[in-house]
């Protein structure tokens, strides 16, 4: 809710004036203050919004140069302003590397939209520029932050549909994974001082990275598996320990919370067998798996299947075994029935959007309307669904999860 003239708190205009002192004229200064209460005054922007801000200004290099810059170029404080109102987590990123601040306030960097192609090829560049481990994992946690950043920043400022939003969430973590698991496979092999053997292997994902639908919290689901077993005998080791040696340190490596952050929260439970299966077995086993003893929630599941890295042509012969078995003629017109079937209730202690998903209170934000409709479309097919209000006292279980959710980096809790 934006708050109709605005103004900053008297200890945030004392703080601004210790860091602008000797930069600015009063007059200069009365111009940016305004201008800066002007943009908060679209958003409901607290003490930890001003917080934040004074963070950001506080860890630009060139001050005098950005204050100059300010009243001729607003989309400047358009920005800040934006980011210390929405989200603890991507101020941090401004804050630890202010550089990514100004590749942001390029208006055509920011309006241009992420490609596929193209982070692929900046990664793959990037990562083969350092030779360590840790250096590598160092880069891709630092891409991963500046290219949050931007697609963070256009998500705030609604320059990007939620649709577009995901997708580009979708393929930055693909290609971070990609790349990662690829660099602890060489790893590994480096470690034995083997090349790599004739053996195939392939990671693919599933879940909401699967269906290209990531947001910003998202666990990263993911399933390996091998064309064969074979003993690699220089090392008194077979292909099985080897790639499951490879998924322990990609886990660890991207789960590892550093001062750069960590990559992503990645799971392998998804797997046959959950947990207390080996991380990985031949395409054989899972074929067989699935077809004596899958169960209707892992046909669902396999629906987001989507390849990652690895051997292409072993996850096409897997698809040509899960197509039929996802869609098959027997359990097609069951699972339909199910779901015609089902009486849903969803509970919520907002009053408001409970209202509002039962028809009964207008939505005026054009943004929410795109929400809400995606909502109502998604509704479609299934049998009785209830929205009902329920006290908040009542919710805090679903409350703590959320938060547990919105938690970001390095323990805050942020919207992303």
């Amino acid at each position: 809710m934006a708050l109709q003239n605005f103004h900053f708190s008297d200890s945030f205009i004392k703080k601004f004036v210790e860091l602008s002192e000797g930069l600015l004229s009063s007059e200069l200064f009365e111009n940016i203050v305004s201008q800066l209460e002007t943009e908060a005054g679209k958003y409901f922007f607290n003490s930890s919004s001003e917080a934040n801000l004074l963070r950001i200004i506080s860890a630009i290099y060139d001050k005098s140069f950005f204050f100059r810059e300010l009243p001729k170029l607003p989309h400047h404080g358009e920005i800040v302003v934006s980011i210390a109102a929405s989200s603890n987590y991507l101020t941090d990123i401004v804050v630890r590397n202010p550089e990514y601040l100004y590749q942001i306030f390029d208006q055509e960097y920011l309006s241009r939209e992420i490609k596929l192609e193209e982070l692929e090829k900046e990664v793959s560049e990037g990562v083969r520029k350092f030779k360590s481990l840790n250096s590598r994992l160092t880069f891709l946690r630092q891409f991963k932050k500046r290219i949050i950043l931007k697609i963070g920043t256009t998500d705030i400022l609604h320059f990007d549909e939620l649709l577009s939003t995901t997708r580009q969430l979708s393929f930055l973590a693909k290609v971070l994974n990609e790349n990662l698991f690829e660099i602890c496979y060489e790893d590994v092999l480096a470690k034995y001082n083997i090349a790599p053997p004739s053996n195939k292997y392939s990671l693919c994902s599933l879940g909401k990275l699967g269906g290209g639908e990531l947001n910003y919290s998202s666990d990263v689901d993911l399933i390996l598996f091998y064309d064969s077993n074979s003993q690699l005998e220089s090392i008194n080791k077979d292909f099985h320990e080897i790639l499951s040696e490879t998924v322990q340190l990609f886990s660890k490596s991207s789960t590892e919370i550093t001062p750069n952050g960590y990559i992503y929260r990645t799971d392998f439970r998804l797997r046959p067998d959950g947990k207390y299966s080996p991380l990985c077995k031949a395409l054989n086993d899972y074929i067989k798996y699935y077809e004596t003893r899958g169960e209707d929630w892992e046909r669902q599941m396999l629906i987001k299947l989507d390849f990652i890295s690895g051997n292409r042509e072993l996850y096409n012969k897997f698809i040509s075994f899960v197509t039929p078995y996802v869609y098959h003629v027997s359990y097609s017109s069951s699972i339909k029935d199910k779901i015609k079937a089902m009486k849903i209730e969803v509970r919520s202690d907002s009053e408001l959007i409970v209202r509002q998903l039962n028809h009964q209170y207008k939505i005026e934000e054009e943004h929410l309307q795109k929400l809400f409709m995606k909502i109502w479309n998604m509704l479609i097919g299934f049998g009785e669904v209830k929205f009902v209000h329920i006290p908040r006292e009542e919710n805090k279980e679903a409350d703590k999860l959320v938060n547990e959710c919105l938690d970001g980096e390095m323990g805050k809790k942020t919207l992303f």
